[in-house]
């Protein structure tokens, strides 16, 4: 499950920033495509939100307490799957920015 829901946060991030440019361009879009790429969020983070709740469950099931189960299903899902913000190292050298970008 947290493979589908990583595929589907990398194919989201492509697709809300086209809609964003789209829209900043004054282009006007057709009313079913604004509302799939709303489910298409929704679904993204209900996915999100039921690996966390596997991992939260599973956590207490163990006999941890509350709080101590719900930061521990957070510190077991993978970076990529996160809401909170990343902290990764800053790109040193040209290439790496300019990978950086390419990618985003």
């Amino acid at each position: 499950m947290p493979a589908i829901v990583r595929a589907a946060l990398f194919a989201i991030l492509p697709m809300e920033v086209l809609l964003a440019v789209l829209l900043v361009s004054g282009v006007a879009l057709p009313r079913p495509v604004v509302i799939a790429a709303e489910l298409v969020v929704l679904t993204v983070l209900l996915l999100e939100a039921s690996v966390l709740w596997r991992r939260y469950r599973a956590l207490r099931q163990d006999g941890a307490r509350r709080r101590t189960a719900l930061r521990g299903a957070f510190e077991r899902t993978p970076p990529g799957l996160r809401a909170g913000p990343v902290r990764e190292r800053a790109p040193t050298r040209g290439w790496d920015a300019l990978v950086s970008a390419a990618c985003w």
